[in-house]
């Protein structure tokens, strides 16, 4: 009966809905997960005086010439 058919339409569309705010929550979760989890590597990297994933310290100075390496890194 047509009663029946826009039930079933309706608990569809509830189902697909639900289905799409999940997903989105989700993306929304782990972006923020992962954007956080760069910046606190980043931060304390900087902190330590240690290189970022550009292989720069915070001086500018490159990871081969911290610790005075002769003949190694900018400025040595």
């Amino acid at each position: 009966s047509s009663e029946e058919t826009q039930y079933i339409r309706t608990v569809d569309s509830l189902i697909a809905s639900r289905l799409s705010l999940k997903v989105q929550l989700q993306a929304i979760h782990f972006a923020t997960a992962a954007s956080n989890s760069h910046m606190i590597n980043a931060l304390s990297n900087a902190a330590a005086g240690g290189a970022g994933s550009s292989g720069y310290g915070i001086y500018g100075a490159s990871a081969s010439g911290i610790g005075g390496v002769a003949g190694a890194g900018a400025g040595a």
